[in-house]
């Protein structure tokens, strides 16, 4: 049988796993008893201790939806010098520094139980997918597990840890929440994707794609379309909206650029 390999992309896990960790009340208890220094250190260590609950749940329903896993590397995104900001020094920009989430990454960084990987100037999204295609090429069998919708570019198995409410209560009355799930991404749904996001833009990652063009109508515009002939599309509205063909041309890359997975 193959080994089964999981790629883990941590980045939202970390900021799930320091939500509410302890009250103000409780952190200004430790800040009187231990000073601000090893306060800080005490709350990164009940954060670790959940993170570590919250992996144990999902690697647990991972391998109830597939098989045994052999093998898992955690992925972080660590920048100091990020390469999408070369090709536009507006990527990101509106995001606040989480200092909580930084001392956690070093912590988990410095932490040999796990296999961490990160680099300075790649996100952990390029690293998932670069690896990904190496094993694809051997032939290894693997899963991407992420909250993260940008990932459904890799094709190949993908489990979305994202919980979802099922309307339904235990026996105490507390809200029951499922995993988002198990899905199969095809090198079509993978190159969809791609073409979606380049018209979309993202908000979050302060990137604009095409102006006005949500959801709706970029499904309209890439409807029955496949292959070569998605980007073909896209760029026929990114000509229609900049006018100049050049600044079409420019604006056009650049999006691609932003969004595409993969060091390449």
């Amino acid at each position: 049988n193959k080994t089964m390999i999981a790629l883990f992309d941590l980045d939202r896990l970390i900021y799930d796993a320091l939500y509410r960790i302890i009250s103000r009340a409780e952190a200004r208890t430790l800040i009187t008893e231990m000073g601000v220094k090893k306060a800080r250190l005490e709350v990164i260590e009940l954060a670790y201790n959940r993170l570590e609950q919250m992996i144990t749940q999902v690697l647990t329903e991972v391998e109830y939806c597939t098989k045994s896993i052999d093998q898992t590397f955690y992925y972080i995104t660590n920048n100091v010098a990020p390469i999408r900001n070369r090709v536009d020094p507006n990527y990101k920009k509106h995001r606040k520094k989480n200092k909580w989430a930084n001392l956690f990454r070093n912590r988990l960084i410095q932490d040999t139980s796990f296999d961490i990987v990160y680099d300075l100037t790649w996100e952990a999204d390029d690293l998932i997918y670069d690896k990904a295609a190496r094993l694809r090429e051997r032939g290894e069998d693997f899963i991407v597990i992420s909250k993260d919708k940008d990932l459904k570019q890799i094709e190949g198995l993908f489990f979305d840890y994202y919980k979802l409410d099922t309307g339904k209560t235990d026996d105490r009355f507390n809200k029951i929440k499922e995993y988002r799930g198990l899905s199969v991404i095809s090198k079509e749904d993978a190159e969809y994707l791609l073409a979606k996001q380049m018209l979309m833009g993202d908000a979050v990652d302060n990137i604009k794609g095409v102006p006005k063009i949500g959801e709706i109508t970029a499904e309209k515009i890439l409807k029955g379309k496949k292959g070569h002939a998605l980007l073909v599309a896209v760029y026929r509205q990114y000509r229609k909206f900049y006018k100049h063909p050049i600044i079409a041309k420019m604006e056009f890359k650049k999006t691609y650029q932003l969004v595409k997975l993969g060091k390449k």
